[in-house]
């Protein structure tokens, strides 16, 4: 199984050196810049919406293993603050892409691409 992953490791560092010179080459240091900004934005929505309660609901499971209760309790909570930070996020992104455009980008030209991603981020 090993072997297997770090095949797929090396797969993906070649693929992302390829595609990074593909970037560097078309779209220029603005455009790796534009991408970064954006890879962090995705970073944030991925913590944002997750609240960081991942590293908690794996302790909890193993500790609650036996006790269906208990485990109930915590994927109930855990859904419903899930639930609750998603629908913020999509509240912020779907009325205020504008803004979050003009903070990231110093342009509202990317404002489709925010509220792409507001569509695209759960996938």
């Amino acid at each position: 199984m090993t072997s297997v992953n770090s095949v797929v490791i090396l797969v993906r560092l070649f693929v992302s050196l390829f595609l990074q010179r593909l970037f560097a080459q078309y779209l220029g240091e603005t455009g790796i810049a534009k991408i970064g900004q954006l890879r962090n934005l995705l970073n944030i929505l991925g913590s944002f919406s997750s609240l960081g309660i991942y590293n908690g609901v794996i302790k909890h499971t193993s500790e609650f293993k036996d006790d269906n209760l208990k485990l109930h309790k915590l994927f109930s909570t855990s859904f419903v603050l899930v639930g609750i930070s998603s629908s913020i996020l999509f509240c912020i992104l779907f009325f205020l892409p504008e803004n979050i455009s003009e903070y990231l980008f110093a342009t509202k030209d990317f404002s489709y691409l925010i509220k792409l991603l507001l569509f695209l981020f759960p996938l």
